[in-house]
């Protein structure tokens, strides 16, 4: 998918569009867009939990994304808007990590929000190309708010997910699921829980005030301190064993986060 005429961006009434009849079909990308979407859901979860905020909602797409329309069912047919554009047209909104964010992860919003988020659709939609780019700021500032309230409201469900992710990294480094090969990144863990890595990220930080990898972390040099002062194994095997590939890197991170080297923390206790 390209921009008309060298637009800043585009856009898109999908009920306009005659061939999503077919709700099979599957959109690749190559620009970011913003969908927004009516969904009236009746019934419908999220886990274990109906939607709280359900009147509609927003999905993000970005160049490496693809989806089908079979998630969006009936509703994307004749209740969807979206907006195009290209990163170099607003490379300062990226610090939003909600761009990457997996479908499931859409923000769900009440039908006030919903109200001022079609607003600043129409306002683009609208206005010329010079004042679009300041409208669309204001609505990316808006949905930020936004996913904060959806956070919030959702902190429950959020918190089962963590104890998730602690019981695998838990898991991993006990050595139930094969050998301790690496020190796993968010991603690895992320999988395990259908998030994205920016999605997993956002919820740790809400909850914890660490993000995932950060926590990931902490976790293994708690790991190394236990090991450091209950064992007599050297520094390399203790490097080695909790996944680093060289003992210089685990060196470096433990005096980093601890403030003393391996070596001085196991003289000092």
């Amino acid at each position: 998918m390209k921009l008309k005429n060298n637009s800043m961006f585009q856009f898109l009434d999908f009920s306009d569009i005659k061939m999503l009849k077919n709700p099979e079909i599957q959109i690749n990308s190559n620009i970011y867009g913003v969908i927004l979407s009516k969904n009236e859901f009746q019934d419908k979860k999220y886990g274990r939990n109906y939607f709280d905020f359900r009147f509609g909602s927003l999905i993000f797409l970005n160049p490496n994304q693809e989806f089908t329309l079979t998630f969006f069912d009936e509703m994307i047919l004749s209740k969807s808007k979206a907006i195009f554009f290209e990163k170099e047209q607003m490379e300062e909104l990226f610090q939003f990590p909600f761009f990457n964010y997996k479908l499931e992860e859409a923000l769900h919003v009440s039908e006030n929000e919903f109200k001022i988020i079609e607003t600043y659709f129409q306002q683009i939609k609208e206005d010329k190309q010079h004042l679009i780019k300041s409208h669309f700021s204001d609505l990316i500032k808006k949905i930020e708010i936004f996913y904060e309230r959806q956070f919030t409201t959702r902190s429950d469900f959020h918190k089962e997910h963590i104890a998730r992710f602690q019981q695998s990294l838990s898991n991993y480094y006990d050595g139930k699921e094969g050998t301790i090969n690496y020190i796993p990144n968010v991603q690895f863990f992320a999988t395990k829980l259908s998030f994205s890595s920016a999605y997993l990220n956002e919820i740790m930080k809400k909850e914890i005030d660490l993000n995932a990898q950060e926590f990931i972390h902490k976790y293994v040099v708690e790991k190394a301190k236990n090991k450091l002062l209950f064992t007599d194994n050297s520094i390399t095997k203790i490097a080695t064993d909790l996944g680093f590939e060289y003992p210089q890197y685990f060196i470096t991170m433990f005096t980093n986060k601890v403030g003393i080297s391996p070596k001085e923390y196991r003289n000092l206790c």
